[in-house]
């Protein structure tokens, strides 16, 4: 009987060994996928211009898409940004399905099954008039996706990386951090998932979004929102069941002109 049991356990162990080597190989799959994107839009990028903003004949703001993401749009209408942060493996695109919003929760770029999912926006959009876009990304154990914001823990990591990326089609944008905190993914009667109701607003609503943020963050950061749009990072985190781990920066410098687009 012990004979048997031994085997059973060896045969147990090889089994969820191989399982565990399947997944990883699969995961180092899935990040390579992106990192070949990520060389795509670098080298087109380094090809482009700064701005593609211009006036026309009659002196009217019109403005052509990044070339750095034409390949892109072609390939998948769904694709809607990119972010990065630097001195992170954060350097992604983000896509956008406002009537199925987790549609990218477990697909790839192309919309094939994929464990590790793509960044999507989850509430908001990037319509001009939009005071706040959430992305959500997965917390990936092998460091993929969303899971280096963790490093924003540390109040150390944020003096120095204080910005972040978030281009659109259109435009290259900086965002500046103003608070980094704890939230949760649970509905409950104290109101837990005020962070996610925000979308459009008054100024006194944006106000009072603003300071719940400031109030719950881990630090201070000095940084006051004063209207601008706000971008909100989540990802999963592990200090309490279904938590999540928040980043929130406000736009710098936004574009105030109205343009049209060849999207």
């Amino acid at each position: 009987m012990k004979r048997v049991v031994m085997v059973f356990l060896g045969i147990l162990f090889l089994g969820m060994t191989g399982i565990l080597a399947g997944r990883m190989g699969r995961l180092k799959g899935e990040e390579q996928g992106f990192r070949e994107i990520s060389e795509r839009v670098q080298k087109n990028r380094q090809n482009s211009g700064n701005s593609l903003v211009c006036q026309d004949e009659e002196g009217d703001f019109v403005r052509s898409m990044l070339p750095e993401y034409k390949e892109l749009i072609l390939e998948n209408p769904d694709f809607t940004g990119w972010i990065s942060v630097a001195d992170t493996r954060i350097d992604y695109p983000v896509m956008h399905t406002p009537a199925e919003p987790e549609y990218y929760l477990h697909r790839n770029f192309y919309g094939a099954d994929s464990y590790s999912g793509t960044p999507f926006i989850g509430q908001g959009s990037l319509d001009p008039r939009s005071r706040n876009v959430i992305l959500y990304g997965h917390h990936m154990r092998n460091g993929s996706m969303f899971s280096d914001l963790m490093k924003y823990r540390g109040r150390e990591f944020w003096e120095t990386h204080r910005l972040l990326r978030f281009d659109t089609l259109y435009e290259r944008q900086e965002y500046e951090i103003f608070a980094v905190c704890y939230g949760t993914g649970t509905e409950s009667a104290d109101d837990s998932l005020w962070i996610y109701r925000f979308i459009n607003g008054s100024d006194e609503e944006y106000q009072a979004y603003v300071s719940r943020l400031k109030e719950t963050a881990f630090y201070e950061t000095g940084i006051e929102p004063d209207g601008n749009p706000l971008l909100l990072l989540v990802t999963c985190s592990y200090q309490e069941a279904d938590g999540r781990f928040i980043v929130a920066a406000q736009q710098r410098n936004p574009q105030k002109q109205e343009v049209e687009s060849d999207k």
